[in-house]
């Protein structure tokens, strides 16, 4: 028994070992597969959860389609425990979304595409799972997260605002001063 299949034993059952696959022959063998990844193994989106314990479910198929096309489509599903960019409390985001994809070798290849489909470029014959799982959940995420019902935060907002010592309006004296000129001027006129 070798070090990397006890390692693979002592993972968590549910939790897949990151890989690269070929979507190539993913699609041509019509494979599917679903399964877990964790956010702690995620570049981008461990910086949005506050737990390290989310987790997100996907699934993935491959195929070639009526018009001769490589596909990939499946579905990410998780929820986030992030914080609410409005009020700043806590909050779970559910974040749902399917996708279907053309694979295609390069942009040029584009405008072959069947259906206009989306497209996914592929140069290569490896595609990183983690990276794609984690790309399609941060596609399907808000701009901003935040709660469906809940406003600004309302810190100090029974206390009344503190009212400055009642100062003369610097403005008061020029007003004095300007209708002490206008009537003098009056005056002078009727003289």
């Amino acid at each position: 028994m070798t070090a990397q299949n006890v390692e693979s034993m002592m993972r968590h059952p549910a939790t897949p070992l990151l890989r690269h696959f070929d979507p190539w022959a993913y699609a041509k063998n019509r494979c599917r597969d679903s399964g877990t990844l964790p956010l702690a193994e995620t570049e981008t989106l461990r910086q949005w959860t506050g737990t390290r314990d989310d987790v997100v479910h996907y699934t993935l198929e491959g195929q070639i389609d009526k018009h001769g096309q490589t596909r990939l489509s499946g579905n990410v599903r998780a929820v986030l425990h992030t914080e609410c960019q409005r009020c700043l409390e806590p909050m779970a985001l559910e974040v749902a979304h399917d996708f279907d994809y053309v694979l295609i070798r390069d942009q040029s290849l584009e405008d072959r595409v069947a259906d206009g489909s989306e497209t996914l470029i592929c140069a290569g014959d490896e595609l990183d799972l983690a990276w794609f799982i984690e790309e399609e959940v941060l596609l399907a995420m808000p701009m901003i997260a935040k709660h469906d019902d809940c406003s600004l935060p309302q810190i100090g907002a029974q206390d009344p605002l503190p009212q400055a010592d009642a100062q003369p309006n610097p403005f008061a004296a020029l007003k004095d001063l300007l209708e002490a000129k206008e009537n003098s001027h009056g005056r002078s006129t009727e003289s």
